[in-house]
């Protein structure tokens, strides 16, 4: 009988919806640098977002511009880095502000050892945080939105084209470490 080797409707049905309905997709913590751009920082490596008032932050000197100082974080030293001023969009010190909001990365260092790894906790330090944005990997476009390179080009992963009116930059979170690390190489 042919009924005998032929999947229920139904089940066909429910096996195809739950296919469609188990995307793959990424978090991304939204990050505002004033009116100028929201941009989205993958969530892996995010431990937490903390509000940071102006007179705990301890300036050190013979830093890069964009390192604002260090923080007592847990009662462990938190570097600060303005994050707009080190992908090339305006620095927070030409804004107005008694607190900022600042996103706890952990990034992972290699050591000398092959199966231990150390890390390095920074606080990425925005004009604000949005909610988290769930994207499907393969929506973000690598390919850049304008003619010109821009620093902050050199920090992204992509765009993800959330709707019509909404363009998102995608940070690459090596991209980030590479950048501060750099960079704090060089004014050493």
């Amino acid at each position: 009988m042919v009924s005998d080797f032929m999947p229920a409707p139904e089940l066909e049905t429910q096996s195809q919806n739950s296919a469609i309905s188990e995307e793959v997709t990424e978090q991304f913590l939204q990050l505002h640098f004033a009116s100028e751009i929201t941009a989205l920082l993958p969530t892996e490596q995010l431990t937490e977002v903390i509000t940071v008032s102006t007179e705990e932050i301890m300036p050190m000197p013979h830093m890069s511009p964009w390192m604002m100082g260090t923080y007592n974080w847990r009662s462990e030293i938190l570097w600060l880095v303005d994050m707009g001023y080190l992908v090339g969009l305006t620095p927070l010190y030409q804004q107005v502000h008694s607190t900022y909001t600042a996103a706890v990365v952990q990034f992972p260092l290699p050591t000398n050892t092959s199966n231990d790894t150390g890390s390095q906790i920074v606080g990425l330090v925005v004009n604000q945080v949005g909610n988290i944005e769930r994207c499907p990997p393969d929506s973000i476009q690598t390919s850049s939105l304008s003619n010109k390179d821009t620093k902050l080009e050199q920090f992204l992963r992509g765009y993800w084209l959330k709707s019509e009116q909404e363009i998102l930059a995608v940070f690459n979170i090596d991209a980030i470490w590479r950048g501060i690390s750099q960079s704090s190489n060089s004014s050493q």
